[in-house]
């Protein structure tokens, strides 16, 4: 390959991570931001405390369940770009939808589910696409330029799992120390910004919360681990 060649395609994949880096910037700005008016919003339009935990819940299961055959189709038909697009344009168009579910009467509520549920699809839908473009887009660029760090996707392990579950969790992954140390560091985090915030307003997730809290100082052998 020329050398002109070469600079075209490195400039093109510079241009993709850039680009793909803006834009998760962006969305997660959207849904990240829209996170912290969940809760309230549900509770306004009247939705019960078990089925908000439900519908989010629900939520975070299909961002991550569906990654897996969305990811296969994407590989299957090679459109990597269109996918993606698709994924992002659902959280563009879902989450500021959610400003006009208190216009409604009682449709709000179950719309303001759907649009959740919407979000959490498209994150599905985009993500492992997102991922290929990225690994490509690397090669051109430099090996260890345009990859993310993956400690901030392993944080479920202390909020779903218990200790046997988090050790196979990690055999199966491979992470080094460094890596895992992370992943508890960002759990931790998300769980002491949630614990004072839901305390009083959404006690469920003020539990789960302490849960992982809890979760992270045994793992660091600060606390015994429940007999």
């Amino acid at each position: 390959m020329s050398t002109d060649a070469a600079g075209a395609r490195r400039s093109a994949a510079w241009r993709v991570v850039l680009g793909l880096g803006v834009v998760s910037l962006a969305a997660d700005m959207v849904y990240e931001g829209a996170r912290s008016v969940t809760g309230p919003l549900l509770a306004s339009l009247g939705v019960p405390m078990v089925v908000a935990g439900l519908v989010t819940g629900l939520g975070e299961a299909v961002a991550l369940v569906l990654r897996l055959p969305f990811g296969a189709r994407a590989d299957r038909s090679g459109r990597y770009w269109p996918t993606t697009i698709a994924g992002y344009g659902l959280t563009a168009v879902g989450v500021p939808l959610l400003a006009l579910t208190p216009l409604l009467a009682t449709g709000g509520a179950v719309l303001a589910s759907v649009l959740l549920l919407l979000e959490r699809f498209g994150k599905a839908v985009r993500s492992p696409s997102k991922s290929v473009l990225l690994a490509r887009a690397a090669q051109d660029v430099g090996l260890g330029r345009g990859l993310a760090d993956p400690s901030g996707d392993i944080g479920l392990a202390w909020n779903f799992l218990d200790a046997p579950s988090r050790a196979a969790f990690r055999a199966a992954l491979g992470d080094d120390d460094a890596t895992w140390l992370r992943g508890r560091g960002w759990a931790l985090r998300q769980a002491l910004l949630q614990l004072p915030y839901y305390r009083t307003r959404y006690v469920p997730l003020a539990d789960h919360a302490r849960a992982t809290i809890r979760a992270v100082l045994e793992d660091a052998g600060l606390v015994g681990q429940p007999g």
